[in-house]
């Protein structure tokens, strides 16, 4: 780079957003309910990208040129396919100048079905699927035209859970097993141009695991709260398999035979309360 280098920029952002949603719980018999609900979301995104490079520097080109000295043939050759592939100079490493007015629509439909049982009038049961979106958008900074753009990500999720709260109050246990399959998953991932990182899209992520929190009340002013999760399997043909793998073979191995498991670790929280002069609790 050379004093004065520089890159500059404006990007213009117009985002129109209308929903329209609803919920209900239907009481089929004492212990058995349903609820229900859905989600129509349409939106409109436009974005003015602008950006300009400016260098002095001569950079790879000067080499192509006839310098004086001049350089060898050979040299010349391959700063010409570099400057070809890569950029001229750093600041055109560093980023794809870009004119252009980009647009782009949304149209999804969510639902929410929900069974549950009420086991007595301190614990219930509960399974439920449901759906969701989370629209598309572009790269304000980084990418090629035909990278600015990534599409919409959508989920389909499945749960099995219990939720208690026993011995008169003194006790919460709320545990549950998911299930969430991903489609055009975005991820953050690095710029194949240069520098940077630009938000594409991943064909397909699932995740499935445990859930389980306890809260105890042992003293009147004593809470003792612990939770975790695990084990969770994620499975990503771009988490589970290597960079250096010909992406026109067959992945799908490395989704059914080689799932990321974790177990994350909690740590357990006990707040502490003292009756203040005043009679209102603070935690301690």
């Amino acid at each position: 780079m050379q004093p004065g280098d520089s890159i500059t920029g404006q990007s213009v952002w117009d985002n129109d957003t209308l929903a329209l949603f609803g919920q209900a719980t239907w009481n089929l018999s004492e212990r058995w309910n349903l609820t229900a609900g859905m989600r129509w979301t349409e939106e409109e995104r436009e974005a003015a990208l602008l950006t300009e490079n400016f260098t002095t520097a001569g950079g790879l080109s000067s080499l192509v040129a006839i310098p004086s000295p001049p350089a060898p043939p050979p040299l010349r050759s391959l700063a010409g396919a570099l400057a070809a592939a890569i950029g001229n100079t750093f600041v055109d490493l560093s980023n794809i100048p870009i004119d252009a007015k980009l647009d782009r629509s949304s149209n999804n439909v969510d639902w929410l079905l929900k069974a549950a049982y009420d086991i007595d009038e301190e614990s219930m049961v509960y399974a439920s699927v449901s759906t969701g979106s989370k629209s598309g958008n572009f790269n304000g900074v980084n990418g090629t035209v035909d990278q600015r753009e990534f599409d919409d990500e959508t989920t389909q999720s499945y749960e099995l859970g219990l939720k208690s709260t026993l011995l008169d109050s003194r006790l919460r246990v709320n545990a549950a097993a998911f299930l969430t399959k991903i489609d055009d998953f975005q991820i953050q991932q690095a710029n194949p141009n240069g520098p940077g990182t630009i938000v594409g899209n991943e064909g397909e992520v699932e995740v499935s695991g445990l859930d389980l929190h306890i809260d105890a009340l042992p003293l009147p002013n004593l809470t003792l709260s612990a939770g975790g999760l695990g084990p969770i399997t994620c499975r990503s043909l771009i988490m589970c398999c290597t960079p250096s793998l010909d992406p026109a073979e067959d992945l799908s191995f490395c989704r059914d035979t080689n799932p990321i498991l974790v177990w994350p670790v909690s740590t357990p929280y006990r707040p502490y309360t003292l009756p203040s002069t005043s009679g209102s609790n603070g935690p301690k």
